[in-house]
């Protein structure tokens, strides 16, 4: 929210586990965790495509929360990353795991 200064809501529609995003929610009224229900799970798909078909899944969810409402528009925004804890040390921990592919890399 920081950069963008977006004020508006955001809702995220994923079958990971719950406490995976539970700061996001935490910290903002605004952001809505959608897990994925037992009966909106498709059997015998390929996975990429389950995780395309989660997308179809929001307009779903939204319906089912009465504060959203209000709400004219929804945006899909398909990201691979979202963060909900804290990543100090992550960008180091990745420069590192580089360099060392890069030494085992060279040295064979």
């Amino acid at each position: 929210r920081g950069p963008g200064q977006f004020k508006g809501y955001f809702g995220v529609v994923t079958d990971a586990p719950e406490n995976r995003y539970a700061k996001l929610q935490e910290n903002d009224d605004r952001i809505y965790i959608f897990q994925v229900k037992e009966e909106d799970v498709l059997k015998d798909i390929h996975p990429k495509l389950a995780v395309q078909y989660f997308k179809t899944l929001l307009l779903k969810y939204v319906s089912e929360v009465p504060e959203l409402d209000s709400v004219e528009y929804f945006n899909y925004i398909d990201f691979d990353i979202v963060i909900g804890e804290n990543i100090d040390g992550f960008d180091a921990m990745i420069l590192e795991k580089r360099i060392q592919a890069q030494k085992e890399y060279f040295a064979a």
